[in-house]
């Protein structure tokens, strides 16, 4: 055994994929909850959000280039102390094109 505890998680997983031309939506959410139980004490699992929504638009030139935006809400995540921290977006977007072997791109990200 290499701690005093031991870790108890359960969940579920469930998204959303539609292709239109050429967009392509994907919806997801994702519920965890994972804590460390030991006899004295149950605390929740640290850097593990109990609560993530997802979801990104992409659009694809036949051929050889992409683009799209996406976004992330993380919530319900706690510290080590079991302290609750703030709930956050993270947004994104990238493009790129494909050259032979080659994909050259750049990504766009910002966390709120």
């Amino acid at each position: 055994m290499n701690s005093d505890y031991h870790v108890v998680s359960y969940g579920t997983d469930t998204y959303a994929r539609i292709d239109y031309n050429s967009f392509e939506l994907y919806l997801g959410y994702n519920h965890t909850y994972a804590y460390q139980k030991n006899p004295q004490v149950k605390l929740n699992m640290p850097f593990n959000p109990q609560d993530k929504f997802s979801t990104t638009l992409a659009y694809e030139k036949e051929g050889n280039w992409r683009t799209g935006i996406g976004a992330s809400y993380s919530g319900n995540q706690y510290l080590f102390n079991n302290q609750k921290v703030k709930n956050y977006l993270f947004c994104g977007g990238y493009d790129r094109e494909e050259i032979g072997q080659e994909q050259p791109g750049g990504k766009l990200q910002e966390h709120f």
